[in-house]
């Protein structure tokens, strides 16, 4: 009985922009204090200066650290399709950049950047610590946790 072949790795296929007007809808719909072309402007001028950022970091200083860092934003699937759309505009403005060491070397450090977000995000949620039963209550009334704030 033969084995069957082993399918060759499909190519990741790169993000697909879905268009000005599309995007243009999605940050009237969070917000976002920019137009289309200035977005376009300000990842070609990152992406040109060869600045040791990554796409998420860029994001973060054009939209906000707050809106960016928002826990729970309105609509999840409308700010997933917005940075989808924002990281394919980077990955064309990329693209254009002409072949070479000094490319290369800002591509390496951009996704080093790129993995080190990433790690942050595996981190798992350590919660605060709560004072023991016994412990001085975090108030300074002196009495234990478990007589005044644990009761």
């Amino acid at each position: 009985m033969a084995r069957p072949r082993p399918r060759p790795a499909e190519k990741p296929r790169p993000i697909e922009y879905a268009g000005d007007p599309t995007f243009a809808a999605q940050m009237k719909d969070l917000d976002v204090a920019e137009t289309v072309e200035s977005m376009r402007r300000r990842i070609a001028d990152a992406v040109q200066a060869r600045r040791r950022i990554s796409p998420t970091q860029l994001l973060g200083e054009i939209v906000g650290p707050e809106k960016q860092n928002e826990e729970n934003p309105e609509d999840p699937e409308l700010t997933q399709a917005f940075a989808m759309n924002f990281l394919a505009l980077w990955n064309e403005e990329v693209a254009r950049l002409p072949r070479g060491e000094e490319t290369t070397r800002w591509r390496a450090e951009v996704q080093e950047r790129i993995e080190e977000e990433a790690q942050e995000l595996r981190k798992p949620y350590l919660a605060p610590a709560r004072p023991g039963r016994n412990d001085p209550c975090a108030c300074g009334s002196g009495k234990k946790f478990k007589r005044c704030c644990g009761a």
